[in-house]
């Protein structure tokens, strides 16, 4: 027996080829859950008909299981209902070809996708994070160019002063006491 694991909605495709050509043969389907299996689909290859007790869920590809391929596709199964055994049997003159598969049809939180939520919180969290790196990067250049100009203010305000000279208290100035020492050397 053959395991298949499906989602939950996603349709799935039970594999069953006959091993040789065969003519003038039946396929029937048969699922079971517990003890009880139940036909689900049979086909007569000489009439061409299909019957099924699971219309509208389950597909037979005409073309092919003239051919030998059986496979049943389930259109949209669901975990609780369509997960258990599915048996195919093709049935001709002297020959008898049986396949047995277990179908799980998991529901969508534990489908094989789930690994699609954990990548796209991960872009989340990258893009939340640069947006953090540079909101924080513009508050530091805004607070750098406002302490930049509150500096230029203040050295603007020290050069637009005037400048007083400061004079010694008991010192003649310079001027002065050149021209009493002139004087002294020319009156002499």
């Amino acid at each position: 027996m053959s395991d298949i694991v499906g989602a939950s909605g996603r349709s799935l495709l039970i594999p069953c080829i006959a091993p040789k050509s065969i003519q003038n043969f039946t396929l029937s389907w048969r699922f079971s859950q517990g003890r009880h299996p139940s036909v689900l689909l049979t086909y007569d290859s000489r009439t061409r008909q299909t019957s099924s007790s699971w219309e509208g869920q389950v597909k037979l590809d005409q073309q092919q299981v003239l051919l030998g391929n059986g496979s049943l596709r389930l259109l949209s199964p669901e975990s609780g209902e369509n997960t258990g055994s599915y048996t195919c049997t093709f049935s001709a003159f002297q020959t008898r070809h049986v396949v047995q598969t277990w179908v799980n049809v998991t529901g969508p939180e534990t489908a094989p996708m789930t690994g699609q939520k954990e990548t796209d919180l991960w872009i989340v969290a990258v893009i939340v994070g640069l947006l953090g790196l540079l909101v924080i990067a513009i508050f530091i250049c805004r607070r750098r160019r406002a302490r930049s100009e509150q500096k230029d203010q203040v050295i603007e305000d020290t050069e637009m002063q005037p400048m007083q000279p400061v004079k010694p208290v008991n010192e003649p100035t310079a001027q002065g006491h050149h021209l009493t020492e002139d004087r002294k050397d020319t009156y002499t």
